[in-house]
């Protein structure tokens, strides 16, 4: 029920009509990130807790707190630099 409802109000996309071409559908696809060294870092930090788990509790301090410099790191990558936008 929901669903005829809902496909009633809502117009036929380029892909659902029969005389639809590919161009019709194009638009704004987004953002895609250039190259990033950010996941890497990332990936660091969590070897260092997991590392930390294994050998001693200081070490996962350590790692939480690299994990939460890289993971700032990366949320604002665009927003300053050479990739700005």
């Amino acid at each position: 029920f929901f669903l005829g409802v809902v496909t009633k109000q809502i117009p036929a996309r380029p892909e659902d009509r029969k005389d639809g071409e590919i161009a019709d559908g194009a638009g704004e696809v987004g953002f895609f990130p250039p190259y990033s060294w950010w996941p890497l870092y990332c990936a660091g930090a969590l070897a260092v807790i997991v590392l930390g788990v294994v050998f001693g509790w200081y070490l996962v301090v350590m790692g939480v707190l690299l994990g939460v410099i890289t993971l700032m790191g990366w949320t604002y990558e665009y927003y300053r630099g050479y990739h700005a936008h």
